[in-house]
């Protein structure tokens, strides 16, 4: 249970604070496209659609900073911490999420890992607020299906680089 909040808070404030060669440029959202790789490893398209969903719908959540939403897309045990842990960050930071790319790494009847390349942005902080570093991040989302439906059951950032600066 407290293991997704930590998961999730440890994954954000790590972000910010890591070392890392600013060398990736900021991709305008506009002009994003994409196609889901792992075509091997997809055995149930219409399964690994709604999963997409599910990492879409709490991205999208986590961008308009709407908790509940956010954690109606991860598993039951880990709401409750993950909301209290979300409040002040939400409190603190406006981020632009954008998939740059997926791909389908495994698929089993209960339990799914998808590799999302994600760039995370700063729209806006606030002041007292540690500085937040604008990145593109490899997450793999593990889902697992509770009550016939696809949540997160944890997101752990393999590989992070940090953008120079917004364009």
């Amino acid at each position: 249970m407290r293991k997704m909040s930590v998961l999730v808070m440890g994954v954000a404030w790590m972000l910010m604070g890591c070392v890392s060669p600013e060398n990736r440029q900021y991709t305008d959202p506009s002009t994003v496209t994409y196609e889901i790789e792992g075509a091997d490893e997809i055995t149930d398209q219409a399964e690994v659609e709604q999963a997409i969903t599910v990492i879409k719908e709490n991205l999208a959540a986590a961008q308009d900073r709407d908790i509940e939403r956010y954690v109606a897309t991860i598993v039951s045990e880990a709401r409750a911490d993950t909301r209290k842990e979300l409040i002040p960050f939400f409190d603190a930071y406006e981020l632009e999420h954008t998939i740059l790319g997926i791909k389908v790494a495994d698929q089993q009847p209960e339990q799914m890992l998808i590799k999302v390349l994600l760039q995370t942005v700063a729209i806006d902080q606030a002041p007292e607020a540690d500085h937040y570093r604008d990145h593109v991040s490899e997450t793999n989302y593990t889902l697992v299906k509770e009550n016939q439906n696809w949540l997160i059951a944890e997101s752990q950032v393999t590989e992070n680089e940090f953008i120079k600066q917004k364009q």
